[in-house]
């Protein structure tokens, strides 16, 4: 930034430049006064309440639902009495279950080595082999819950392990 500046010939002109200013900026009385000004009252606002609106007036709702299920569900349960329908029941083995199966054919490997922390070889292929037992017998299970099981292993950890036992079986 560039500043012009002043230049004086005598310290008496100096000193008559800064009392110039000083009574420019500083005079009190030379201010004029604010004016009072009276202004009318305003009426009061009006108060807009602005509530979301709930659920039910979104979007249509049925009331009943849950009475109509559970008729379902009642309608069921009778119609199996009766001998009108057999239920299928789903054998849902655990994982550590079927973890502990697919160890059988490892000796001196433990369900806590392929669970957690060691990569050698000796643990990788029954971890491999027991990811993928797990998602063949539960496919209700993600492949992150798998990984979270194993040792909160990635979702691409269980489906590499997966894919690799299938190349190997033959089976993709």
């Amino acid at each position: 930034m560039i500043v012009t500046a002043r230049e004086f010939t005598s310290a008496a002109e100096m000193r008559a430049a800064a009392a110039a200013v000083r009574a420019r900026c500083l005079t009190l009385g030379a201010r004029p006064k604010p004016a009072l000004v009276v202004l009318a009252p305003r009426p009061p606002m009006p108060v807009v309440l602005n509530h979301p609106k709930p659920g039910w007036k979104k979007e249509p709702t049925l009331f009943e639902e849950h009475v109509i299920a559970y008729q379902v569900i009642v309608r069921i349960r009778e119609m199996q009495a009766h001998g009108e329908i057999e239920m299928v029941d789903f054998d849902r083995r655990s994982m550590l279950d079927i973890t502990m199966e697919v160890l059988v054919d490892y000796p001196g490997i433990s369900v806590n080595d392929v669970r957690f922390g060691r990569r050698t070889r000796k643990v990788c292929e029954p971890r491999a082999v027991a990811m993928y037992e797990v998602k063949k017998q539960r496919p209700d299970l993600s492949y992150p819950a798998i990984g979270r099981w194993f040792g909160g292993r990635d979702h691409t950890t269980v489906l590499y392990s997966v894919r690799k036992i299938e190349a190997q079986r033959g089976e993709a």
